[in-house]
């Protein structure tokens, strides 16, 4: 059975040992619980990953180039785990998988066709949001964001009535 929603963030921002079981970072993995819980869904019911499959150095913007090596895998990844719906989180998600480059402010809000997809993905809807991080840094983005996870949790929704 394919994963309800897929998660789709930019990268980890660990430092030290690595831990699989933090997807951003301890503070926005509780933020993303909550925003999931809101909308009824916890992290065991979802399929999570970053575009990039590696963590770059502490403080630093990963390069554009590691980015790049890695989206064909994320493609990939998509068409295995064949989710309902994807959420990507913040710019650089919705780069990868939208395959865009207008920023999120712009994107999000609605309902994106998964343009990659072969048989079987073509119903694939993507709604970009904002990344916790951003989040945690401005508050007031929030209301936003919640807009975003109705939208997920009404087509969710749609779905299981079909």
């Amino acid at each position: 059975m394919p994963a309800r929603l897929m998660l789709v963030g930019d990268f980890s921002r660990q430092s030290g040992a690595f831990s699989e079981s933090i997807l951003f970072s301890p503070e926005e993995d509780a933020m993303l619980a909550n925003m999931l819980r809101a909308i009824g869904l916890s992290r065991d019911e979802v399929y999570s990953t970053n575009t990039l499959k590696c963590c770059p150095l502490p403080q630093a913007a990963p390069p554009d180039a590691s980015v790049r090596q890695c989206v064909a895998y994320l493609h990939r990844e998509i068409a295995l785990v064949r989710p309902q719906i994807i959420c990507a989180m913040g710019d650089g998600a919705a780069r990868a998988v939208l395959e865009s480059s207008e920023p999120v402010a712009r994107l999000r809000g609605k309902l994106h066709p998964y343009k990659k997809g072969g048989e079987g993905l073509m119903a694939l809807r993507i709604v970009p949001t904002y990344h916790p991080r951003l989040l945690l840094a401005h508050p007031e983005m929030k209301r936003a964001a919640w807009q975003d996870l109705q939208l997920i949790q009404k087509h969710l929704a749609g779905l299981s009535a079909a």
